[in-house]
């Protein structure tokens, strides 16, 4: 459920002993979503902790935190050259489903806290050209 102080929807009660994160790319009328399934099982205080350090609690960079960017599944005249692009997760929930290869929660946690540094996160610490 999200609530209104959360960015995204956690369904903190479900079963399931791996986490799984949706997560997506927008602008506009084009967007591309994925799935995936990190080992382990975030707590309440790692979600907590991820929103902290999130830009907007929810803006990220996947190559930042061990996940697929989905940049290449945008089409090919809406990409503009070096240009990051923020993913934001849309929802975190746990299944039993297998992990898929990615990051551990664990890890996931770690590179999302200690990459909290502006020139990783905010869109605002970006240089000026």
């Amino acid at each position: 459920m999200r609530s209104n102080d959360m960015p995204f929807e956690v369904n903190s009660t479900g079963a399931g002993a791996n986490t799984r994160i949706d997560y997506a790319l927008h602008d506009g009328a084009h967007h591309a979503r994925e799935s995936i399934v990190l080992e382990g099982r975030l707590s309440e205080e790692d979600i907590a902790e991820i929103i902290e350090s999130l830009d907007g609690g929810n803006l990220f960079l996947p190559n930042k935190v061990g996940i697929p960017d989905l940049l290449s599944r945008m089409p090919g005249s809406w990409v503009e050259g070096d240009k990051d692009y923020f993913h934001t997760i849309e929802r975190i929930s746990f299944t039993n489903n297998p992990e898929g290869g990615y990051v551990t929660a664990e890890q996931f946690v770690t590179m999302a806290v200690t990459s909290n540094l502006p020139t990783s996160w905010s869109s605002e610490a970006q240089p000026s050209l």
